[in-house]
């Protein structure tokens, strides 16, 4: 079983480079054709991504895209880590980078936005409870294997989250107290907390633990959040005069995958900064007066002046191609 295991992660290795620099696998290597539930593994200190074999071969079981990142972290001070060794470990350095790639996979492996998730072990477990509470806008849940966390100051939206922690008692790296505070301080703090202790055992990567865990996952589904840039209000924004660029949303759109895809895909691209030296960006709520005079019944980005629309989009089309068609309106 555990050389299937090891087999299944020999079989993710693509060889590929992210937006943001970091080295990954991934498995599927090509997109599907419907949403699939992502999950991404933190490796522990040394950078051995093989020991998530048995979990990564139960996720492709359950149909989610499986991605395996590696550190750019080390020893070394510029990398913003200090232990005095050159082992890659996770580091905050590594925290934008990680948020940067689950974006990635989302719009170009067909990623579920609202079914990504955050895993680790060891140092990575450390850190994927860190880029979790830090970014509930990105991840629905996280598993947390033979590490633990520092709670600092989280906002309310990190109570949606789950928590799975797993530790054993005699762990002589990561101490069992760790596992135990991280699971005391998050339920706490609000989240759905499942802590499983192990007797006896050591640091350990916990294999048998993976079916019950990706039973537990599918309950944890992030919400659609509205406005993923800085938006400024309607009525001081006619004020300053000029073309905007309008997004319409609405509470209704929770299930709307059109929704999602402006969201995920289309705002959070880069091309989209360089419309706000030129427009200025609203938010419309579509069930409010303020959208009254423009009758848009579905999501929709628009380019507006005054109460005018002078070109909306309505459909999906790649970010490139629809602020090409905004700067071509004359």
């Amino acid at each position: 079983m555990r050389i299937l295991a090891l087999l299944a992660v020999l079989l993710l290795a693509q060889d590929k480079t992210s937006e943001s620099g970091l080295k990954y696998s991934v498995n599927p290597s090509k997109p599907g054709p419907k949403r699939a539930p992502v999950i991404i593994f933190l490796h522990g200190t040394g950078g051995n991504a093989g020991v998530f074999g048995g979990w990564a071969a139960e996720a492709r079981k359950r149909g989610f895209i499986v991605v395996l990142p590696q550190s750019t972290g080390t020893g070394d001070k510029k990398s913003g880590n200090t232990n005095g060794d050159t082992m890659p470990r996770w580091a905050d350095v590594d925290e934008p980078k990680v948020v940067s790639l689950a974006r990635e996979i989302q719009r170009t492996m067909n990623g579920d936005p609202k079914r990504t998730y955050l895993g680790g072990y060891s140092n990575g477990a450390f850190h994927a409870v860190q880029y979790a509470l830090n970014h509930p806008e990105v991840f629905s849940a996280l598993l947390c294997i033979g590490g633990g966390c520092n709670l600092g100051s989280s906002s309310d939206e990190t109570k949606r989250l789950g928590a799975y922690i797993i530790h054993g008692t005699a762990d002589s790296s990561v101490p069992f107290d760790a596992g135990q505070r991280a699971s005391d301080q998050l339920k706490k703090h609000g989240l759905d907390v499942v802590f499983r202790k192990f007797d006896g055992r050591g640091h350990d990567i916990f294999d048998e633990e993976a079916k019950a865990f990706f039973d537990w996952i599918p309950k944890f589904v992030r919400p659609y959040v509205p406005g993923s840039i800085a938006w400024e209000d309607l009525a001081k924004a006619k004020e300053k005069g000029g073309r905007m660029l309008a997004w319409f949303w609405s509470t209704k759109d929770e299930k709307s995958e059109l929704a999602d895809y402006f969201e995920m895909d289309v705002l959070r691209a880069a091309e989209f900064n360089d419309l706000a030296k030129d427009l200025t960006l609203v938010k419309i709520d579509r069930d409010s007066d303020s959208a009254k005079p423009f009758a848009i019944k579905k999501p929709t980005l628009a380019l507006i002046e005054g109460e005018k629309i002078l070109k909306k989009f309505e459909v999906p089309a790649e970010p490139k191609a629809i602020v090409a068609a905004i700067k071509k309106v004359k």
